[in-house]
């Protein structure tokens, strides 16, 4: 249907909330064009109401894999003991939006000091190429507004397809020789789940090795690290953005 008829179903039916990966879609710049570059109002309708699922493409998978590994490498580059809040989704107190969070930066008191957002990206989009694609920006501003923190990290590894799958390689390679004598073959190792509920790339040994290959790939600089910084209130956020995106359900 037209996007009109979507905004009506969902607000009929309050089928989804505004989340942080959808709201640049939602949102244009001043040329009138989308912000996001994979996916325009109407697509961002019809996931709020008829659901969407996480595609299983190379591209997602690699993320997922790599999103314990990364999370551990910014902890060390910026100090700080970013713990993974568990998947969890926070709500905003209207009901309209919702957020959930790849890391949150912890410093040595436990306080909570801002929202880590992390990517894997290949060399082959050139999108980390000067600022901050904007439709990430956008997707981290939206997290730290929900966890009222004003200080956040956009955290990308960024590498070529074949530095990605030799990464994955060597640490399967050098886990199976440390701690397995006689591995299963008949489950593909990045399926396996060693406590029957947790993926084996979270496991602590797998993350300790992930961390040390990519190291000694970045002092190689065979692969690059992007760490951005973005530290406005997220008054502005609320005041500028907040508002726009309401207005979907006005």
């Amino acid at each position: 249907g037209s996007v009109e008829e979507l905004r009506k179903s969902a607000i009929a039916g309050r089928a989804g909330r505004i989340s942080g990966s959808l709201v640049a879609g939602l949102l244009r710049d001043d040329e009138g064009v989308t912000v996001s570059p994979w996916m325009d109002e109407c697509d961002v309708y019809s996931r709020i109401v008829n659901g969407w699922n996480v595609p299983d493409n190379p591209a997602m998978r690699r993320g997922r894999i790599f999103e314990p590994w990364v999370r551990s490498v910014a902890s060390r580059r910026l100090g700080f003991d970013i713990r993974e809040p568990w998947r969890e989704t926070v709500f905003s107190s209207c009901g309209r939006f919702s957020g959930s969070f790849d890391g949150i930066a912890h410093d040595e008191t436990g306080k909570r000091v801002g929202v880590v957002e992390l990517k894997t990206a290949s060399k082959r989009s050139r999108a980390w190429l000067g600022e901050t694609p904007k439709h990430y920006a956008l997707q981290l501003e939206h997290y730290k507004w929900m966890a009222g923190l004003d200080q956040g990290w956009l955290v990308c590894l960024e590498a070529d397809d074949e530095a990605f799958n030799d990464m994955m390689l060597e640490v399967e390679s050098v886990y199976v020789m440390a701690y397995e004598e006689d591995p299963d073959p008949t489950v593909e190792f990045w399926d396996r789940k060693p406590n029957g509920v947790d993926p084996i790339y979270e496991d602590d040994y797998v993350v300790d090795i992930a961390v040390d290959v990519i190291e000694r790939r970045l002092r190689s600089r065979t692969i690059n690290l992007h760490i951005r910084e973005h530290h406005d209130s997220v008054e502005i956020y609320e005041g500028e953005v907040v508002p726009v995106l309401s207005e979907w359900f006005d």
